[in-house]
C-alpha cells in the first residue's frame, strides 16, 4: 500500500488545479526615471512629453488593451543635495509640489481619454531627501490593490543620510505581489561593488517594521 504520493504527481495535480480557478491578466507598467539636479519645471506642460509620447503609441493599439495599467515615477535630487537639506531629511513641501505637478502633467496627457474607469488616479508616493516615487493605477484597479506599504532605506554616510539609498512600494494587486523601488547609489566609475553592496543592505533592510497604508 502506498503511503506518500510522488512529488511530481503533487505538483501536476496542484497546477492542473491552478489553471482551472485562476485567470491570467497582462499588466503594464510604465516607469519613468529622472534625476532633477534639485530644478523644478516652470510649468506642468514640461513634463507632459514623459508621458504623452507613452500615451499615444499605447493608443494606437488600443483595442489590444496595451495602454499602460500602472505609472510609476522615480525622482532623484528633488532637492539640492546639500547639508541643510541632507539634515532634514523628508521634504513635505517638495513632494507635495512634485504630486501636483505630475498629477497635472498625467492628467493633460490622457485628456483623449474618455472612460473615467481609464483614467489614472494617485495612489501613494514616498520621499527621502532628494529622492521620490510617486505610483498612479487606472481607476479600474484601485479597489483591487491591497496590502500597500512604502518604506526607505538610507545608505549615505554609512547608513546614516538620506542623501543616498531608495524609497519604495509594495502592495498586491489581486493575488500578485508587486514592488517598485526607485534609488540613487554612490556615484562613480569605479564604485559598482559599492553599490551593490547597497542594493544588498537596501533589499535585506527593506519593509521591516512598516504598517499598511490601507
Amino acid at each position: 500500500m502506498c503511503t506518500q504520493l510522488p512529488t511530481k504527481f503533487l505538483q501536476s495535480v496542484v497546477i492542473n488545479e491552478i489553471d482551472k480557478i485562476t485567470e491570467n491578466q497582462q499588466l503594464i507598467i510604465h516607469l519613468t526615471t529622472l534625476n532633477c539636479a534639485g530644478l523644478m519645471p516652470s510649468s506642468f506642460k514640461d513634463l507632459v512629453p514623459l508621458f504623452k509620447s507613452q500615451m499615444q503609441l499605447d493608443q494606437q493599439d488600443a483595442e489590444r488593451g496595451s495602454s499602460p495599467d500602472i505609472l510609476v515615477v522615480g525622482l532623484q535630487e528633488i532637492v539640492q543635495l546639500n547639508a541643510m537639506n541632507m539634515l532634514q531629511g523628508e521634504n513635505q513641501a517638495k513632494m507635495n509640489e512634485w504630486e501636483q505637478l505630475l498629477r497635472s502633467a498625467i492628467e493633460f496627457a490622457t485628456l483623449d481619454v474618455k472612460d473615467p474607469e481609464e483614467r489614472y488616479v494617485w495612489v501613494v508616493a514616498k520621499s527621502m531627501v532628494g529622492c521620490y516615487i510617486g505610483l498612479f493605477v487606472k481607476h479600474k484597479l484601485l479597489s483591487r490593490i491591497t496590502d500597500l506599504k512604502t518604506t526607505k532605506i538610507k545608505t549615505g554616510v554609512w547608513g546614516s543620510s538620506g542623501n543616498k539609498g531608495a524609497v519604495m512600494v509594495r502592495f498586491n494587486l489581486d493575488d500578485t505581489s508587486i514592488m517598485l523601488m526607485n534609488c540613487h547609489l554612490m556615484s562613480g566609475k569605479n564604485k559598482a561593488k559599492q553599490r551593490t553592496d547597497e542594493l544588498n543592505f537596501i533589499f535585506d533592510n527593506a519593509f521591516k517594521g512598516t504598517q499598511d497604508i490601507r
